[in-house]
């Protein structure tokens, strides 16, 4: 298992949170290849962070709160079968997005949370993989990211309605996310919510013409 001395030295909070995610990761994800069948139990978490791991689990976010909003937090991150639990939520990440994508440590944790809080994007692991590859090269940082992910994923989810996603044609997913890209920047309430969020009020160019 990684030391946490070598996590601690990061240079800042966020290195150390982006770093514990990933190499604790890794170590879960090798974990599962022996015992994946067991990570579905809610218990096998519980054991993980209360009686086995409890040192690590409490280095990763702030559990000491008088707050009861944040007591439940807390909680969330402690109990097996949540989805903010703070070491299932790596195994799931590596699962849904795959090595690849995680280790460039280039999504936020909201856009995590956009993607598999969605049924769509949590059960579909490619198309979640070509939406997150979408989100990184949009460029875009903060609230106009978290616009342009909202609506993308938004846009993708009403596209089920009447479109079948399969994980086995990435091609047929290349096109649905390109669609919905186009679409979000066909609808003037969605550039509006992305563009406004941009430093000086101007939005990102990309080769795709994106004029309104």
């Amino acid at each position: 298992m990684v030391t946490l001395s070598i996590l601690k030295s990061q240079e800042s909070n966020a290195d150390f949170n982006s770093a514990f995610d990933v190499a604790i990761g890794r170590q879960i994800e090798a974990l599962g290849k022996v015992a994946g069948s067991e990570f579905g139990i809610p218990s096998v978490w519980d054991f993980l962070t209360l009686v086995l791991l409890p040192d690590l689990a409490v280095q990763r976010f702030t559990l000491s709160t008088d707050d009861e909003t944040e007591k439940r937090s807390v909680r969330s991150r402690l109990s097996g079968g949540d989805r903010r639990h703070v070491l299932q939520r790596l195994w799931k990440r590596r699962v849904v997005f795959g090595a690849q994508i995680v280790d460039l440590r280039m999504l936020t944790e909201d856009d995590y949370g956009s993607l598999l809080e969605r049924r769509l994007t949590h059960e579909h692991h490619q198309l979640a993989r070509k939406v997150s590859m979408k989100i990184i090269n949009s460029g875009y940082q903060g609230t106009a990211r978290r616009n342009y992910t909202r609506s993308l994923v938004r846009t993708l989810v009403q596209m089920s309605g009447v479109v079948h996603f399969s994980d086995v044609d990435l091609d047929h997913l290349d096109d649905a996310v390109e669609h919905a890209d186009s679409v979000v920047w066909q609808t003037p309430g969605q550039v509006m919510a992305i563009d406004v969020a941009l430093p000086n009020n101007k939005i990102k160019a990309t080769p795709k013409s994106r004029t309104r």
